[in-house]
């Protein structure tokens, strides 16, 4: 019985073996008429079944994010100074950098 258990653990493990390289690759038949060279697409190739709503979305969406990548470098510059405000209220001697942009908004 128990010899029984040992082989068929042992069939297990001998049949579970991880896939490698070769198996996922497609080969080509050499000298197969039906086979079809393959196709370049450009990039406004992709766009040719959309329409004009998705083309307009597509535009819109870049506009947007152009808008709020250019916004990035003055939000740092709230952050930083928020920042220090916030050190030179915990120290309490003076200001350690002028905060500049804070007095447009009440603060500093």
């Amino acid at each position: 019985m128990s010899t029984e258990l040992e082989f068929s653990k042992e069939s297990k493990k001998r049949s579970t073996n991880l896939p490698e390289l070769g198996d996922f690759q497609v080969q080509k038949a050499s000298g197969d008429a039906t086979a079809e060279p393959d196709k370049k697409y450009s990039f406004f190739d992709l766009f040719r079944y959309s329409t004009r709503l998705e083309r307009f979305l597509l535009l819109l969406s870049i506009i947007v994010a152009t808008i709020a990548s250019v916004f990035i470098p003055y939000f740092i510059l709230i952050y930083g100074e928020f920042t220090s405000l916030l050190i030179d209220r915990t120290v309490g001697e003076g200001t350690s950098s002028p905060t500049f942009i804070l007095a447009l908004f009440g603060g500093g």
